[in-house]
């Protein structure tokens, strides 16, 4: 089953004319420039967002216990970005926990903070 953006895409893309060596490569289910499979690098991104306060702050610090969770590729510990919020209806961000997070490695990043 072909979806909007595949049929729109893959319809605009010429292969002779867009070359990785150009920044450049068209939709496809094979890695680019013929590479194993197996030897790609996967990533997974870890986002929370809005408030951080103590009815998350256990579940987090569960997730990424320095030590604990470590990246298979490069053996750094698994971090995070939390996009923060200062007041949410869950409740307010405790900067504290915020420092915590960061200091372990995560990235904090704003949202809807004005």
């Amino acid at each position: 089953m072909k979806s909007f953006l595949t049929e729109s895409i893959a319809t605009t893309c010429d292969p002779s004319e867009c070359r990785s060596r150009d920044n450049c490569a068209c939709m496809s289910m094979k890695p680019p420039e013929n590479l194993n499979a197996s030897a790609m690098p996967q990533f997974v991104m870890l986002t929370f967002d809005d408030a951080i306060n103590e009815q998350n702050m256990g579940f987090y610090r569960h997730l990424l216990e320095p030590g604990k969770r470590r990246n298979r590729a490069n053996g750094c510990n698994v971090a995070a970005t939390f996009f923060v919020s200062a007041n949410h209806p869950a409740g307010h961000t405790d900067y504290s926990f915020v420092h915590e997070l960061h200091s372990v490695g995560s990235e904090i990043a704003i949202h809807s903070i004005t």
